[in-house]
C-alpha cells in the first residue's frame, strides 16, 4: 500500500482565492513532478508487459499506484494538454479561435484547436497562487502559430551553426517561453517546444529532430532553482514516442537546439553514441526501431530528473506522476480505445512501501483535481477542474469522486466507455449535412473535418465502422472494435443506458449535440460520398508506411 499523506484537513474560514479554490492547512504539501509523454501505448511500458527499454519507469512504477484503465479525453496533442492543464473537457475551451470555428448553435470540433488562453483558471496559476514554485517544461503546443506573438524570422534552410542564427534562435526562444509563461501561470518556463520536432511546428529543417539533451536540461536548470523549504511543481513534457524518428534524431548534433548552441547534460544523460549502441545490444530489438530509440530516451531523461532529485535532496515528499497526452494508431485524433488509452502511474519518492493496481477509472483532466486536493487547494469556481475527478485517496490523500465511466470527445464524435461497452456517436453539424445534401460537398468529411488528416485516413482504412453514425463494441470479447453492435435488439437496453450516461454530459455544453443521427450516413448515397477518401487510402501521408500496421494485430482473437 501508499503510505498516507500526513494532511491536516481543516479549512481555513478567512483564506481562500476568490473563483479559484480554498485552500486547507495541509501540514506537509507536497512536490510534485508531472511528467506527460507523447503518444505512449501502455504496452510500451514493462510494468504493462512490454519489453522496450524503460527499466527506470518500471521501477519507478512499481513503487506506486499503476493505473490499469486510464484514458485520455481528446487523443490529440492539443486537447489532452488543454485537459491536463485546465482539469476540464477539450470542449470547455473558450479560445477565440476555437469559438471561431465552432459556433455555439452547433456541433463543434476537438482537433488541434483548443488553445489554452490566459483568463482559464489552469494549473500553473492555481499552484503559483498557492504559494508553489512552478515550472512548465518541453512540449507546449496550445498557442497555434508562433508568428502570432511576433517572434524572429528565421529561414527554413538556415545555417543554425552561425552565431548570427543562433542569437536569431536564443531571441525566439526567449519570446515563446515569456508567451508561455503569460498563458499558462506557470512561474518559470524552459526549454520549450513550440509544437513538435517536424515540418509542421519546427521552422528550420535543420532542427526537426528530437533533442532529449536540451528539454532535460531546462527540468535541470529549474530544479537548481529551487528554494527547498517552499513545495514546488514541475511539468516536464518529453516528446516520446511522436515523431520524427528517433533513431534518425541520434544521428543529430545534439548541441544544436531551438534555443542556439547548448552544452550537454553529460553528468545527468549518455551520450548519443552510447544510447545507440545499447539499442543495438537491446535484445530482441533492432538498433534501427523507432519506438525503442524514443523509449530509451525517454527513460534516461527521467533517470536524469531522479538523479538531479535525489542530489538535491527533493526527492522526499515528492509526487511523480507519469502518463501519455494520447495513445497510438490506428485510433489516434479518433474515439476508438487505441488512441484513447494511455500509461498512467504515481509514486512517491522515498517510501519503502510495495506498489500496487488499480483498476479505477482515470482520465488526463483528474490529474488536476488530484494534486490540488493533496497540496491542500479545493476547486471552488464552476471553470476550475470542472470535469476531473480526484483520485487523491487512491495516493493516501482525501476521498474523492469516482468515475463511472470514461469520457471521450475527438472531431465530430463523442463517446462513453462503461464496464466492457464502449459507445460512439458521431454527428456531423448541421452546415456540412446541408452542404452533402444539396451537393456543395460532393465528398463527405472525415471526423474531423478534413478531406486528408493523416490519423483518420489509418483509422478508415483498418476499423470497419469507422463511418458509421452509431457505433457499439463490447470491448471484452471485441478489444480492437471490428464489430458493430449497434442495432442489435440484444443490445438496446445497453444502448439506452449509455445514451443517458452521454446525455449527462452533453448537457454540461453550450454546443449543442444530438442524440438521434440524421439518417445521412445510412443512406445509400453516403457511400458515394466516401469513397473517394477510401480509394485515396494512406499514400499521401508521410510519415506512415502503408501496411505498416496490421490490425487487428497478428495472433489476435479477433
Amino acid at each position: 500500500m501508499i503510505r498516507p499523506l500526513r494532511i491536516v484537513f481543516h479549512f481555513l474560514a478567512l483564506l481562500s482565492l476568490p473563483g479559484a479554490f480554498t485552500v486547507a492547512a495541509v501540514e506537509s504539501p507536497p512536490n510534485i513532478v508531472l511528467i506527460f509523454s507523447d503518444e505512449l501505448d501502455p504496452s510500451y511500458l514493462g510494468i504493462y508487459g512490454g519489453d522496450w527499454p524503460t527499466p527506470t519507469l518500471d521501477a519507478l512504477a512499481a513503487d506506486g499506484v499503476v493505473f490499469d484503465r486510464a484514458f485520455s479525453v481528446g487523443a490529440m496533442c492539443t486537447p489532452s494538454r488543454y485537459s491536463l492543464l485546465t482539469g476540464n473537457y477539450p470542449g470547455r475551451c473558450r479560445a477565440p479561435v476555437f469559438l471561431a470555428e465552432n459556433p455555439r448553435d452547433d456541433v463543434y470540433n476537438i482537433a488541434w484547436n483548443t488553445e489554452l488562453t490566459a483568463v482559464e483558471p489552469s494549473m500553473g496559476r492555481l499552484f503559483t497562487d498557492l504559494g508553489y514554485q512552478t515550472g512548465i517544461v518541453g512540449k507546449w503546443h496550445l498557442s497555434g502559430d508562433p508568428y502570432t506573438i511576433d517572434v524572429p524570422e528565421i529561414a527554413p534552410d538556415a545555417n543554425v551553426t552561425d552565431p548570427v542564427v543562433q542569437a536569431l534562435l536564443a531571441e525566439r526562444q526567449a519570446l515563446i517561453e515569456e508567451h508561455v509563461r503569460q498563458v499558462s501561470g506557470f512561474e518559470q518556463a524552459r526549454s520549450v517546444l513550440w509544437a513538435n520536432f517536424d515540418n509542421d511546428g519546427m521552422l528550420e529543417v535543420a532542427l526537426r529532430d528530437h533533442n532529449y539533451e536540451w528539454i532535460l536540461n531546462g527540468a535541470l536548470d529549474f530544479l537548481d532553482t529551487v528554494e527547498r523549504d517552499r513545495p514546488f511543481l514541475m511539468v516536464f513534457a518529453s516528446t516520446s514516442v511522436h515523431g520524427p524518428n528517433h533513431v534518425k534524431s541520434l544521428a543529430a548534433d545534439p548541441r544544436i537546439s531551438p534555443a542556439g548552441r547548448i552544452e550537454l547534460p553529460g553528468d545527468y544523460y549518455p551520450s548519443r553514441e552510447r544510447i545507440q549502441a545499447e539499442l543495438t545490444e537491446w535484445s530482441g530489438r533492432d538498433s534501427d526501431d523507432h519506438i525503442s530509440a524514443g523509449m530509451i530516451q525517454l527513460d534516461y531523461q527521467v533517470a536524469g530528473i531522479l538523479q538531479k532529485l535525489e542530489e538535491r535532496e527533493l526527492d522526499e515528499n515528492t509526487l511523480v506522476i507519469f502518463l501519455a497526452d494520447h495513445g497510438i494508431e490506428p485510433g489516434k485524433a479518433t474515439s476508438y480505445l487505441r488512441g484513447g488509452r494511455i500509461p498512467f502511474f504515481a509514486t512517491w519518492l522515498g517510501q519503502d512501501e510495495e506498489g500496487r493496481r488499480s483498476d479505477r477509472i482515470v482520465q488526463v483532466p483528474d490529474v488536476l483535481p488530484t494534486i490540488l486536493a493533496l497540496a491542500g487547494g479545493a476547486p471552488t469556481g464552476e471553470d476550475v477542474a470542472r470535469d476531473g475527478r480526484s483520485f487523491a485517496h487512491e495516493l493516501g490523500g482525501p476521498l474523492g469522486e469516482s468515475r463511472e465511466f470514461a469520457y471521450f470527445e475527438n472531431g465530430f464524435t463523442r463517446s462513453i466507455l462503461q464496464g466492457h461497452w464502449h459507445y460512439i456517436a458521431w454527428r456531423y453539424p448541421r452546415r456540412i449535412v446541408e452542404a452533402l445534401i444539396s451537393g456543395e460537398l460532393s465528398e463527405a468529411p472525415d471526423h474531423l473535418d478534413t478531406v486528408d488528416n493523416g490519423q483518420a485516413s489509418i483509422t478508415m482504412q483498418l476499423i470497419p465502422h469507422y463511418w458509421d453514425a452509431d457505433q457499439l463494441f463490447d470491448v471484452s470479447s471485441d478489444p480492437y472494435e471490428m464489430n458493430n453492435l449497434f442495432g442489435d435488439p440484444t443490445h438496446e437496453q445497453q444502448v439506452r443506458k449509455l445514451k443517458s450516461q452521454l446525455r449527462r454530459v452533453l448537457m454540461t455544453f453550450d454546443h449543442p449535440f444530438p442524440l438521434d443521427a440524421t439518417p445521412l450516413q445510412s443512406l445509400p448515397e453516403f457511400e458515394a460520398m466516401k469513397a473517394p477518401r477510401l480509394e485515396r487510402g494512406t499514400d499521401h501521408i508521410y510519415w506512415y508506411t502503408p501496411g505498416s500496421i496490421v490490425w487487428p494485430p497478428e495472433g489476435a482473437t479477433n
